[in-house]
Parts: C-alpha cells; structure tokens; sequence
C-alpha cells in the first residue's frame, strides 16, 4: 500500500531507546556506518585504497575508453614497423600542436574536478548544517518542555511526536535532494511503481508507524511531501504554544522556529547544487577536445617509439588517467547520488536519528547539580591545580574505580 512505499524499512520502535542509546556508536563504528567515506591518511598503494578504487565503476569506464586508443597506437606501430615503414612519414613533424592540445586538455579537466569538489564540499557543509539545524530546534523544544504546567502524558506524547516528525523530515529532505529536478514520479499520482523512488525513502525512522494512519495516508499522496511534514512541525509548535505546553515566553520558543527555518533554507541551498548543471557549453567543449585528443594520441605516440608494446602502454595510460579524473568530475557532480564518493545521507539520517534519541533519554535525567565540597570560587589560578584542571578521560577513569572498590550495601 501506499504507507508501505513511504516508510522506512528500519523501524525504531520506542521500547528499543534504552537499547539504541547503550550501544552508542564508538569511533570505530561510526567510520563503518560511513563506508563511502571513510579516507584514510595513508591512501597510497594500500591494499584496501586499492580495492575500493576497483570497484567503482568509472575506473572501468576509463579503461574502456583507453584500451580502443591503446589498441590503435600499438597496431599504427605495428604497420608501420612490418608492412609499410614509410606510410607515417611526414604526419607529425612537430609535437608542439600535440602538447598544446594536451595541455588544454589537462587544464579544462583540472578545473572541471576543481569546480566539482567545490560543489561536493558546499553539498557536504549543506546537509550536515541541516542536520545540526533540526537537531538544534528538536532540542530547543524538548527543554522549553521541562517544566511545563501541562500533565505529563500530554508532554511525552508532544516530545514523541516532535522525534518522528524531525526524522521524517530529515528523511523527505535527503530524498528530494536525491531526485534533484528529475521528480518526474511525483507528476503522476497513479505511479506506485517503488522501483522509483528514492533510496531515501528506505532510511531508518523513528517509529512513523506511531503517527496516526490519516496523516501518513495523506503524505503518501500528496506532491509537497517536504513541505507538507514541515508545516506539520510549525503547527505542531503553534498548538502547543496556546496549550500552555512551554515554560518559557514566546519570543524564546520562536528560537526553534529559527532554526528549523534555517533547516530548510540550507535545503533550498542544497537544492542548487542538484538542480543547477554544469554550464552547458563548456561541457560540450571539453568533450569535443577529449574526443579530438583521443583521435590524435595513437598517431602522435605511434612516432615516439619503435616499439608497439611502449606505443600501447603511453597510449593506455594518458587516455587513461585524463578520462579518469574526467569520469571523477562528473561522480562529484552529484554529491547526493548512492556511489562510492557520494555524501553518506544513510549516515546522516542514522545520526540525527540517535541525537534525537539521546536529548528524549537525557530530558527524564536530571540535571548536573554542584557538589557540597565543590570550590564556589575560581580563578584562573586555580587551572594551575591538576585535581580542579582534570582531564574528562582521567575524571571517567576514577569515578569508575572509586565506584567498583564500593561495597555493595546489604
């Protein structure tokens, strides 16, 4: 049905928070949850390097294009050498037109990966400020609840709704960053072929299954599902703001209307980067000197040596590595795509997920309270004193010590 097509296939049912947040994920865990990009310091020649670069597909695509070059420039040496010597005499006297090409060539690639990183890094500084917006505003609201005048049932039920809302919206915005302008499937409200949606729409939630059937019913119909869960979350705030669910004045909760307008403005920010291309002539004008530099190579390569096999090997590897790297543009060129160096949005949405998560599990905790033999004056005098300057680490370390030498009281 329609609920089936729109919701997660990982659903987070509430009675599994406590056990979500007691396998908060270590360091080690997090660079697994981000395998497309986890980088290394050492990227050379190691064995894993190598083996990720294997398997994306634009290596492959390269060598596609370079082994049909390759093979001309070995069998152009090879006529030349057994059947007519003298039929390449005179085509290229001068390398001087050769180098130029070549070096316009590199040049435009060079800029194209450059104009390209920058959209990667600008998608990348993109969704994780969106994140940190929602986060932000999602914790704005919780603690404007803390000591609300409203019974607690009525609080709890506010605070859950908020979680699923923000992690369904977080969901809808990674999905329509995804589509880019090709959201064709939302023109026809007869399409229900699932094949067409976005991975997005297969990311974890916070148990949607725990919003009432009408109001997932309607969003699965509905074009604007962006904007339809976002006002969702403003109406959310306004009816909870006449109930008397806040303890705190209304221009402070208009705080977490800040930020998650901030949200969704970094999307519409986000929103260039899918939807506004490449310039269209200077595309087409790279490829037409990538296709005139193929043509040439093997002719060019074909004089510099006597020998096929160095003929094929110099032509294999310039084609090779200039289609690579141009292959490596066009992959960055769409930062919000599922390939191998594409901004991890499952990673994001896990995260967000369990920040949501941590602020429900730390709002019924109560807050740190100042110890009775705590120092009530400090100086910066006092950092010289190494028990007032401990470290976080060392201070875990001993309270945990101190706490296991405890007998237990009978």
């Amino acid at each position: 049905d329609a609920f089936a097509i729109y919701s997660s296939n990982k659903q987070l049912q509430s009675r599994d928070w406590a056990y979500l947040l007691s396998i908060m994920p270590s360091r080690d865990a997090a660079d697994g949850m981000m395998e497309l990009l986890a980088y290394k310091s050492y990227v050379c020649l190691h064995p894993t390097n190598i083996l990720k670069v294997m398997r994306q597909q634009k290596v492959y695509v390269a060598a596609g294009v370079a082994l049909p070059c390759a093979m001309c420039g070995a069998f152009l040496k090879l006529y030349q050498n057994y059947i007519d010597q003298d039929s390449m005499t005179g085509i290229i006297k001068n390398d001087s037109a050769f180098n130029s090409i070549t070096f316009l060539v590199v040049f435009l690639v060079a800029f194209r990966i450059d104009a390209a990183y920058l959209k990667f890094w600008s998608a990348a500084h993109t969704v994780y400020d969106i994140i940190g917006d929602l986060f932000d505003g999602f914790s704005d609201l919780i603690a404007f609840t803390r000591c609300s005048k409203l019974p607690p049932d009525q609080v709890l039920a506010y605070q859950h709704t908020m979680a699923r809302l923000v992690s369904l919206l977080n969901s809808v915005i990674f999905a329509y960053l995804e589509m880019g302008a090709d959201r064709q499937h939302e023109q026809n409200d007869d399409n229900d072929d699932i094949m067409d949606l976005p991975e997005a729409f297969n990311y974890e939630l916070i148990d949607v299954n725990g919003l009432d059937e009408d109001s997932i019913m309607r969003l699965a119909r509905v074009r604007s599902k962006l904007e339809t869960v976002f006002y969702w979350i403003q109406a959310s705030i306004v009816e909870a703001e006449v109930k008397g669910m806040f303890c705190v004045p209304s221009p402070i909760v208009s705080r977490a209307f800040a930020d998650m307008g901030s949200a969704l403005t970094n999307y519409h920010h986000a929103q260039k980067i899918t939807e506004v291309p490449f310039p269209f002539p200077f595309q087409m004008a790279l490829q037409l000197l990538l296709i005139t530099h193929w043509i040439v190579t093997p002719v060019v390569v074909a004089a510099w040596t006597n020998y096929w096999p160095w003929a094929f090997g110099f032509c294999f590897t310039g084609t090779f590595s200039i289609w690579f790297f141009f292959a490596i543009a066009l992959e960055l060129d769409s930062p919000f795509q599922h390939t191998q160096n594409s901004v991890d949005m499952r990673y994001l949405q896990k995260l967000l997920n369990h920040r949501l998560l941590t602020v429900l599990d730390a709002h019924h905790t109560k807050t740190p309270r100042l110890l009775e033999n705590a120092k009530r004056k400090l100086s910066t005098s006092d950092l010289m004193d190494s028990e007032v300057a401990e470290g976080l680490s060392r201070n875990f370390s001993r309270r945990s010590n101190r706490g296991s030498t405890q007998e237990p009281a009978s």
